[in-house]
């Protein structure tokens, strides 16, 4: 796993690299980004590990609400926010 994968902490993530592994989906293959299961496995094919695991450790909700931008990375960038 190189670095730009790697885990900041057990059970964080930084969410740079996540919204990283989820742009190159969207650019390289056009698909219906709400398939989760889809992106997920799209992601561990593609190398960006940590996004796969960050789509396994978030609610449909959660994941949803990131893929139609209403969640944007906080500064610091490990933690979600609401675009308000």
């Amino acid at each position: 796993m190189d670095t730009k994968q790697s885990r900041t902490t057990q059970n964080t993530f930084d969410m740079e690299t996540v919204l990283d592994g989820f742009e190159t989906i969207r650019m390289v293959i056009n698909i219906n980004m709400l398939n989760r299961d889809l992106v997920r496995l799209l992601a561990r094919e593609l190398d960006y590990d940590q996004t796969a695991e960050w789509i396994e450790s978030v609610s449909a909700d959660t994941y949803a609400e990131l893929i139609q931008n209403e969640l944007t990375v906080a500064p610091g960038g490990q933690q979600l926010q609401m675009n308000r």
